[in-house]
């Protein structure tokens, strides 16, 4: 089986419209969740029934405005800043926590806000330990060709046989 779903946590759908295009383009299925707690359940369904190897990718935004608290689901408190660095949060203490079991799943992290150097630092840092790769995504001029890049990074390989006699 090819794996071409791609769990999307993104609170404002409507800035994605673009990308959700080029998404589709490329032959994913974006399953996109507006909470984090609708995206935390669906990833725990897929991992409780053995299908987490069906998720290519994850993106995910880093503003998710609003988000305070990840509990129940991230059960120390981790600050967000009021949602605007709720997605570092969610890569570094939920996505690769060694106990969760998604270190495989390669992220994307997108976002119209350009990180700090501390935060650029953290990724780094999480990348160094570790699993499938984190890249981080600015949505700046020429954006739309690195999506394509991490896209087709990890979309499958169809190999196709022919039996010769």
């Amino acid at each position: 089986m090819i794996s071409s779903l791609l769990f999307w946590l993104e609170d404002r759908q409507e800035t994605i419209s673009r990308a959700k295009q080029i998404v589709k383009t490329l032959g994913f299925q974006p399953e996109i969740f507006p909470t984090f707690s609708d995206f935390a359940s669906a990833l725990e369904e897929f991992k409780k029934e053995n299908r987490l190897s069906e998720i290519a990718g994850i993106i995910i935004d880093v503003m998710l405005y609003g988000v305070n608290d990840l509990s129940p689901v991230i059960f120390d408190h981790h600050p967000t800043d009021d949602g605007m660095e709720a997605g570092l949060v969610i890569v570094e203490h939920y996505l690769r926590a060694p106990e969760r079991g998604f270190n495989g799943v390669p992220i994307l992290v997108f976002s119209a806000r350009l990180l700090n150097s501390d935060a650029k630092k953290n990724l780094e840092i999480i990348n160094e330990k570790g699993g499938a790769k984190i890249k981080y995504l600015e949505k700046t001029p020429g954006w739309e060709n690195e999506l394509n890049r991490w896209l087709n990074s990890i979309k499958p390989i169809e190999i196709i046989t022919t039996k010769s006699y």
